[in-house]
């Protein structure tokens, strides 16, 4: 694949984020080699690096810093779900990153060029019937489970959503001389409280114990539910968002350095 352009890496920490990328690229007649982490692609002039960044900032930096030092993206990519810090976001909301912040204590900001973002957001808004607004994205090291837990975070950060791969991506990009950027689908709105079984927790319990946990509560067994139709819906804006970005980039109604509409 021979572009004048540096490729494009697209990353997400979980299999089924992953899936949904994969999905808008194989819509476009482009087939996928390599893995299990990395997979590979044409979209017209740009090639395409889908590749799995694992969850967690220091895993997510790691694995972008070992995709990098094989080839430099021009810009990278950091997708996937998030959870959101303020009112006024619904699950299937599509938040394109202004900056990252994180992880505290910390919390150095990467900060986002607004030509990608605008570029972004307008490829979002054509692509799928949901909100698509610019943000301030905090990557933290644990989940936040709670609305409580959410609303400190966004207040004490300034920060719009949550998610907890960016910093770690931002980083690696920006030591690389490459330039970053974040678009997450809201997973879990504010008003919604996550399952407990999924937080992390210090004992680490064993994955039995955590579902006979999940279990013994009809509240938690609400949320497990709301949780996986949440993902869904989650899901297929995520693969609906990379559908129109992939359409701009095969039809050249964007730039492949994504720094603007033609």
């Amino acid at each position: 694949m021979d572009s004048p352009y540096r490729p494009m890496a697209i990353g997400a920490a979980m299999d089924w984020e992953v899936h949904a990328v994969l999905e808008a690229l194989s819509r476009h007649g482009a087939g996928t080699t390599g893995g299990p982490r990395v997979w590979r692609a044409a979209c017209g002039s740009t090639d395409v690096l889908v590749y799995r960044t694992g969850v967690g900032i220091k895993r997510a930096r790691r694995r972008t810093r070992d995709l990098i030092s094989d080839c430099v993206p021009g810009l990278v990519v950091n997708t996937g779900c998030a959870g959101a810090l303020v009112a006024g976001w619904r699950t299937g909301d599509v938040a394109v990153a202004t900056e990252v912040v994180g992880p505290p204590p910390g919390s150095q900001r990467s900060a986002i060029a607004p030509p990608i973002q605008e570029a972004l957001c307008e490829v979002a808004r054509a692509a799928v019937d949901a909100t698509v607004r610019p943000a301030a994205v905090l990557s933290v090291g644990h989940v936040l489970a709670l609305r409580s837990d959410k609303e400190s975070h966004g207040r004490q950060w300034n920060a719009q959503v949550v998610e907890m791969e960016g910093a770690g991506v931002a980083q690696a990009a920006e030591e690389a001389g490459g330039r970053y950027v974040g678009v997450r689908v809201i997973l879990d709105p504010l008003e919604a409280d996550l399952p407990a079984s999924i937080s992390s927790d210090h004992d680490r319990p064993s994955r039995l114990s955590r579902v006979a946990r999940a279990l013994s509560s009809a509240t938690e067994i609400s949320r497990i539910a709301a949780l996986y139709r949440n993902r869904r819906c989650a899901e297929a804006n995520l693969t609906r968002v990379y559908d129109g970005l992939f359409r701009a980039l095969r039809e050249g109604t964007i730039d492949p350095d994504l720094l603007g509409l033609r």
